[in-house]
Parts: C-alpha cells; sequence; structure tokens
C-alpha cells in the first residue's frame, strides 16, 4: 500500500515525547496509511526508528520552519502532516487521520487540523462554540495540520524568513489563493505545548516581544487587514462551512451599518471595500491604484488626505464612518474637528479603533502612533463637540467601535487657554 500521508515531525532532543507521540500516531493510524518523517534538529544518530518511519539529521538546528522545508524537499505524498513531538493521540480514536483527511475532497480544502487543549482560537477545546464537528477558519495552529501538497505548493510552501507564525502565514496566503481551512471539531489531539520553545528559548518563547517581532513581520509582509483578518476571525466564528470566505461579514462593519442614518455618509480610508457600498469613499490612493501594502485596488471616489479638511461642504454629512484611521493620524483632535465640521447638525461620527486594554496597540502595526482607550476617545470626542451614542467592543477581540452625535444646537469648541488667562482664572 502507498502511503497517503507524509507526517513531518520536527524534533529537538525531546525524545520521551517524541517517541510517546509516535507510538500513539502507529496505534491509531492504519497501517500503510501514512509514513512518518523525523527531522532531527538535535543530536545525529540519537533518533530510533521503526518500520514506516524514516529519520533525517540535519546536523544542525534548522529550526521548525527549516526543518518543513527540508521534510518537504524529501517527501512525496499527497497530503503533509505537520505535527509537534509533543502531541499524542488517544487510543480509543482510530479513525482520526481519515476524519482529517475527508473534506480534502474538495478542491478547495488546504487544510485541516483537530481540537486541543493547548491551542489558540477556535480549536480550543474549550472554546464557547463546539456545536459544530467542522467550520470554516482563517487559522490553523501548525502543531497538528494536514496540508494539501498541491495547495502548499501552489502559494509557495513554507517562508523560513519569519521570526515565527508560519502558520498564520498559510493561513493569510491559503486564503489568499482561494483555498479554505476547516477545523474538525469532532478530532482531538492531546498538545504538551511549549515543549522545545521554552528549552531553547527560555523566557523569551511566547513573551510579548516574541509576539510583537511576529506580529510586525507578519503586517509588514501581509498588510494590516489582511493581518487583523486572520487573527480577528480565528476567534470569530465565519458562517457556516461551504460557505466562501468573501461572503461573510466583518462584525464591525455589521454594527457601523447598523448605526449609518442618511444618504450622504463618507467612509474615510476605505481602501479596497466600503463598509456600505452607497457610501462616498474617501481614500489617499486614487481608484483603481493599490497603497503597496494591500494587494486589491482601492474603490475611492474621492482621493484626499483625511487629516486636512474635508472636500466636502460643511455640515452636509448625515454619517462619517473612520474605520482605523484614527490611531494613524498625528494630529487626532484636530482630524475629530474637522470631521465634526463636515456633520450635519443630528450627523453621527462612527469611529472604531484598536483596543489598548487588550495590548500594546501602539505595537501591533509599526503605523500606528496613537493608542485609545473608550475614555481617552471620549476625551477628543467631548472637545470637538460630539455626545457617545453607543459604545461596542469584544466583537473582534482588539477592537472597540463608538457611535457619536453631532448636536443639533451648536455647541461653542473652546479655544485654547493662555498661560496668562489660566493664571488670571485661579487668582479668580
Amino acid at each position: 500500500m502507498t502511503p497517503l500521508v507524509d507526517v513531518l515531525i520536527p524534533s529537538l532532543n525531546n525524545l520521551e515525547q517524541l517517541h510517546q507521540c509516535v507510538a500513539s500516531l502507529h496505534r491509531t493510524v492504519a497501517r500503510g496509511l501514512c509514513h512518518v518523517t523525523i527531522l532531527n534538529n538535535g543530536h545525529p544518530g540519537s533518533v530510533r526508528v521503526g518500520e514506516g518511519m524514516t529519520c533525517v539529521d540535519l546536523g544542525t538546528n534548522h529550526g521548525w520552519e527549516g526543518a518543513l522545508q527540508a521534510g518537504l524537499a524529501r517527501t512525496r505524498c499527497p497530503f503533509v502532516l505537520f505535527l509537534n513531538d509533543d502531541t499524542y493521540f488517544p487510543a480509543n480514536d482510530t479513525a482520526w487521520l481519515q476524519r482529517l483527511l475527508a473534506p480534502h475532497a474538495e478542491a478547495d480544502i488546504a487544510q485541516t487540523g483537530p481540537s486541543s487543549n493547548v491551542v489558540m482560537g477556535q480549536q480550543n477545546m474549550f472554546y464557547g462554540d463546539n456545536n459544530v464537528s467542522r467550520k470554516e477558519v482563517t487559522l490553523l495552529i501548525g502543531f497538528c495540520v494536514l496540508n494539501k501538497r498541491a495547495a502548499l505548493e501552489a502559494i509557495g510552501g513554507i517562508d523560513a524568513s519569519l521570526p515565527g507564525g508560519d502558520d498564520f502565514d498559510l493561513g493569510i496566503r491559503f486564503r489568499a489563493a482561494g483555498y479554505r481551512l476547516l477545523c474538525c471539531m469532532d478530532v482531538f489531539v492531546f498538545h504538551h505545548g511549549f515543549q522545545t520553545g521554552q528549552r531553547t528559548h527560555g523566557s523569551y518563547w511566547n513573551s510579548q516581544l516574541m509576539q510583537e517581532r511576529t506580529n510586525n513581520a507578519l503586517i509588514r509582509k501581509h498588510g494590516m487587514q489582511a493581518y487583523h483578518h486572520c487573527v480577528s476571525q480565528s476567534y470569530t466564528p465565519l458562517l457556516s462551512y461551504g460557505k466562501s470566505i468573501e461572503h461573510q461579514e466583518d462584525a464591525e462593519g455589521h454594527l457601523c451599518r447598523q448605526y449609518a442614518q442618511g444618504q450622504d455618509i463618507l467612509d474615510l480610508g476605505c481602501g479596497f471595500r466600503k463598509t456600505l457600498p452607497y457610501a462616498v469613499g474617501v481614500d489617499q490612493t486614487p481608484a483603481g491604484e493599490q497603497n503597496g501594502t494591500i494587494s486589491q485596488p482601492s474603490v475611492a471616489d474621492l482621493t484626499a488626505d483625511v487629516q486636512e479638511p474635508l472636500p466636502v461642504p460643511e455640515s452636509s454629512q448625515d454619517t462619517i464612518i473612520a474605520r482605523h484611521i484614527l490611531e494613524h493620524l498625528f494630529d487626532p483632535l484636530r482630524a475629530m474637528r474637522q470631521w465634526t465640521q463636515a456633520l450635519k447638525p443630528g450627523g453621527r461620527l462612527l469611529i472604531a479603533v484598536p483596543d489598548n486594554r487588550y495590548g500594546n496597540s501602539i505595537l501591533m502595526n509599526p503605523e500606528h502612533i496613537h493608542a485609545f482607550t473608550s475614555e481617552s476617545l471620549n476625551t477628543l470626542a467631548e472637545s470637538s463637540g460630539l455626545h457617545l451614542l453607543a459604545h461596542h467592543d469584544r466583537y473582534n477581540g482588539m477592537s472597540f467601535l463608538q457611535v457619536y452625535e453631532k448636536p443639533l444646537v451648536a455647541v461653542p469648541i473652546a479655544s485654547p487657554v493662555s498661560v496668562e488667562e489660566t493664571a488670571e482664572m485661579v487668582a479668580c
């Protein structure tokens, strides 16, 4: 029987857990269905192999990505399982690999992955919405992921130049190429977690610094929007399996559409997709051109810098939408006051920004200049003469949306107070 699956296991001097992993794999997989290749980053000759196994001594530590590249070059089965050496397959499930393989009958499925006890996002067994056996996701963690080799080759294979985050990188590239990823909640793999990383990197492993380096590298490669979608949707269920990601609505956009009013609507920094199709898109990138970080062309109706006075009459807009714009501006207060001037009395300003409570949002993106909380944004809004109507957070795990209204009766905006005037007020 010709094997259908190549199992690639990078390992670095973790012999006890490696042998447990391989033994559990052989107990639960039909004979001849897979071939195991151990990519030994550790001491040459230290790994024992049995029937249906190969060990490749790499000589030096090639890391996770480098070892996978070496394994892919040496194997040829149509499916490839990337596997951590600290995983364990329960003895009572002898059909887990078949259940991971089954969805690959569909040509656009590139990856399938199991649930586990130590894994982020929707694959976690403790995740709140586990009522379905399969669900489409934007990211599958590489501790145990089954790849269709043809799809992997089509997107260029593993990128070993990143400081980490190869699973994020693959998820973004697969989906950009039109492939889909499925989490199979009816498959469970036990994962010890963090074994090799902590031994080799100590406290740096999974630290904030490591995560920031990885996130920034992914953002530089793919752009903020693709990165944000991958990460946020890994915690937000997509619609049912079988529907393409292109037809899914993002939670933030759905909230904005609920609060938008009137027909005169500006969508600031619209990029390649407007929140509302009939809104007037405003962007620095002219329509049809790409801005260098997002591969799709701009759909702007007006080409303008949103930090400058908007190219519309004062008091002319029913709604202005500014999603993930304010954190990029040098003078957010000046921008908010200019946007307020463009609103009609009773008009609404919808602002979405990263929530600094979830982590240092400036480090999230090298282009971020300011960090915001709900309270700090309200301070700017009040200084612009706006009233808060609504607040929403936790819809994507990293941002919040606040809806403001311009009063029907104009409220004078206080001009800056001089040092002399401040002294006089104190003296009184």
